[in-house]
């Protein structure tokens, strides 16, 4: 395994060598709310030695701790966080995580009975399949890490029918350690296949249905720090209940998934001649001549496979994620989500390629490997024509689409603003370095690659409805829109692509009092003489409480913390604390913990 895991990491440092040597990873992409994180959590760490829960830089506040797409759990984007260059950290661990995706995927096929010389290919086609590409530059990082996790579920789900053991408690592991690196999407999938996997017992094994509801337990206990304030968050903050229903169609699935060299095709310009509506372009060049032959030759063998005894549940699942397509009018989650609204934010039909190229492979190399080695080399020979394509693809999004530049003015602009400052920007137009700010604690209100809570001015903002109550300090907007409604400007600096407004009437962190900020919590120090309200220009969150003078006091219900304010000095403070976010981290450790020590994986 040690020789499988070199090879599949040297193939991740020569396939995406462009993306490494390139030095814009964030610019323009979705990376750009999860650096914020990553920064912050690393300030937090070595300014005041506390782990954060609550993230001030972002739209008014958002807490991470809670957030469902934030990968703040994740160990890897953790160490990420520490690296000196941010961009290097995360590259760092999109290798490792690519590496182990290879290697994840080798063991599944292995597992499944493929031989060593077809898993690897498999592997390194599940490795470097459009998918990852097209994640990698659209900046979705928990995608990424949520990549090798997986095939390694599948294969704990299915040694969780066979062995029992320790398998169950494995498999929820992995599924916990997906939704920790906010990957919502595919923990929907993979929950689908733990569904799966617990009808098959119950036809075939009745002995392993215990350990496929055992599995699903440890998912629910090792999931906990997440799963518990799902519901509470899926109330607040934007976009989690928002249904994406994604751009595909049947035709551009047919597309995507059947021609051989899509990735080249797209890579030579020949993409534009092709009609249709064909989404996302990330999961161009796949896997569909693998699955054609794999299938055609399982049909042929399925008395040797036994193919309807043992394989016919991977059909059902895939049957199942075809359906979620949007071009298929009977939509079975459109009905579900309906009925259970919190659903709807792992409901992303459009990016499902990732979970869906494991199946298809492992159909595929089923049947090659059952065609026995008389058909050995030519079926060889198409496996790695197919990996070619899928490279072809990887040349088009690292080479053919690079990174987008950040103009040095607005690294300048961030300069200007100075800590403590805040700053409104259109990020489909103009994206300034969040990096740069995270480190200078600047407050970024984003258009588009950042959470906010529901009904906040900066949700009202988002929107081009500016709320009179707050106004940022600064707004960064194209040359040729509109100013926002009811803003007037100090000045505006001409940035080329953009303009910059200071703008008049902008507040401080509080009003009527100096404020401090520290990670979860904020100190105003009053001097007032008349009775009042203090605002503190954060969103308010269940688990926000304030203290004056020691005491504890109610806090005034709407979109910001404010509590009653009394003549004379006093010193207020908020302080933030999640108690699901807490209770559910104990109870996933206490359970980790005690799985590792009954089986002998860790000696207290």
């Amino acid at each position: 395994m040690n020789k499988s895991l070199l090879l599949f990491a040297a193939f991740a440092v020569i396939a995406y060598l462009p993306f490494l040597r390139d030095d814009y990873l964030a610019r323009r992409t979705d990376l750009q709310a999860k650096f914020t994180n990553e920064v912050y959590l690393k300030q937090s760490i070595l300014r005041e030695a506390r782990w954060p829960q609550w993230n001030s830089l972002i739209n008014q506040g958002v807490p991470i701790s809670e957030e469902p797409l934030s990968d703040y759990l994740n160990p890897l984007m953790g160490v990420a966080a520490f690296f000196p260059d941010p961009e290097a950290g995360v590259k760092t661990v999109f290798i490792i995580c690519l590496a182990l995706s290879g290697l994840s995927m080798y063991l599944l096929a292995r597992e499944a009975g493929i031989s060593k010389q077809f898993s690897l290919i498999i592997g390194l086609t599940y490795e470097a399949a459009g998918y990852t590409a097209g994640q990698i530059q659209s900046g979705h990082a928990e995608k990424i890490l949520s990549y090798p996790l997986l095939p390694l579920f599948l294969l704990a789900l299915w040694r969780s029918l066979k062995r029992g053991g320790k398998w169950p408690g494995a498999a929820g592991i992995l599924w916990g350690l997906i939704l920790y690196s906010g990957e919502v999407y595919n923990l929907w999938y993979a929950g689908i296949a733990l569904a799966v996997a617990g009808v098959y017992a119950l036809v075939f094994n009745r002995k392993r249905v215990a350990g496929i509801i055992a599995a699903g337990v440890w998912a629910a206990a090792a999931s906990a720090a997440k799963l518990l304030p799902y519901f509470q968050s899926a109330s607040y903050l934007q976009k989690v209940l928002d249904p994406f229903s994604g751009s595909q169609n049947a035709v551009s699935f047919i597309y995507h998934l059947f021609l051989p060299l899509s990735g080249l095709f797209k890579a030579a310009g020949w993409w534009n001649h092709i009609p249709g509506n064909f989404g996302w372009w990330e999961k161009a060049g796949f896997i569909g001549p693998v699955w054609i032959t794999g299938l055609i030759l399982s049909v042929v063998y399925r008395k040797k496979i036994q193919l309807a005894e043992k394989w016919w549940w991977i059909g059902i699942g895939t049957a199942l994620v075809l359906l979620a397509m949007p071009g298929w009018t009977p939509n079975p989650y459109r009905y579900l989500i309906s009925a259970i609204p919190q659903l709807s934010g792992m409901h992303v039909p459009s990016r499902i390629f990732g979970m869906l190229s494991i199946p298809i492979l492992l159909l595929g190399g089923k049947g090659i490997q059952t065609a026995g080695k008389k058909y050995s080399k030519a079926l060889t020979v198409l496996l790695m024509i197919n990996l070619a394509g899928v490279l072809g693809f990887q040349y088009f999004a690292q080479i053919k689409k690079p990174f987008s530049k950040i103009e040095p003015e607005y690294d300048t602009l961030i300069n200007q603003i100075g800590p403590g400052g805040s700053l409104w920007q259109d990020a489909n137009i103009n994206q300034v370095n969040n990096i740069l700010a995270a480190q200078k604690d600047i407050r970024i209100f984003n258009s588009n690659y950042g959470y906010s809570i529901k009904d906040s001015p900066a949700t009202k903002y988002w929107k081009n409805e500016a709320d009179p109550e707050y106004i940022p300090d600064y707004a960064l907007v194209p040359a040729d829109a509109a100013l926002l409604p009811g803003i007037e400007t100090e000045w505006n600096k001409d940035l080329g692509k953009a303009r910059l407004y200071k703008l008049k009437g902008s507040t401080p962190l509080s009003s009527t009092g100096k404020a401090k900020i520290k990670p979860d919590e904020i100190t105003v120090s009053t001097n007032a003489t008349l009775e009042g309200k203090l605002t503190v220009y954060q969103s308010y969150y269940p688990g926000w409480s304030v203290y004056r003078d020691g005491e504890r006091q109610k806090l005034i219900p709407g979109r910001f913390l404010e509590t009653k304010l009394l003549p004379g000095k006093h010193k207020y403070i908020f302080r933030f604390f999640s108690v699901k976010f807490t209770a559910g981290l104990m109870i996933s450790w206490m359970f980790i913990y005690w799985w590792s020590v009954k089986y002998k994986l860790y000696k207290p």
